[in-house]
């Protein structure tokens, strides 16, 4: 598939939402509810489908959720796929320091930590195991070197 060119009506593309299949509507609207401030828009049963629709306030819905039984497999990092849904919560250092502040009341504990060459990041799961990325973006560009990108990520500190 051949890459849309600058000026064309696909360039203006931007990923609207996000439909994630969970084992318990109810506990994820929650989580991402008390995690991520998200509010609940609606929930009921659609096209035979339980669901939750969440947003952050400025479009109907960001996310949404989708009952799938209990006995659901969960994702497998190994498989082709999501890799992981990263959120932008602003510029600043401190910005992520009450993220981590409010992570740890809730008692979610961060897989990573990690500091890009564009951004400051903390990667924790939801219920059904999806990873998630809460990042502040950084002043850096991400440098290239010889047309290849540099890629190193050290650990990231909270101070």
């Amino acid at each position: 598939m051949e890459a849309a060119s600058e000026g064309t009506a696909t360039s203006k593309a931007r990923i609207g939402h996000l439909v994630l299949n969970v084992k318990d509507v109810q506990a994820s609207a929650r989580f991402y509810c008390d995690v991520l401030g998200m509010r609940k828009r609606r929930g009921g049963v659609f096209n035979g489908d339980t669901m939750v629709f969440l947003t952050f306030g400025e479009q109907d819905h960001d996310l949404a959720l989708v009952q799938l039984t209990q006995t659901a497999l969960p994702a497998d990092p190994r498989a082709a796929g999501l890799g992981h849904i990263a959120f932008c919560i602003g510029r600043q250092v401190d910005e992520l320091r009450h993220f981590e502040a409010h992570l740890d009341r809730l008692g979610i504990v961060p897989e990573q930590m990690v500091e890009h060459l564009y951004a400051l990041s903390i990667y924790f799961r939801d219920p059904d195991g999806n990873a998630l990325e809460v990042y502040i973006k950084t002043q850096t560009q991400t440098p290239f070197i010889d047309g290849e990108m540099r890629l190193d990520n050290p650990s990231l500190t909270l101070e």
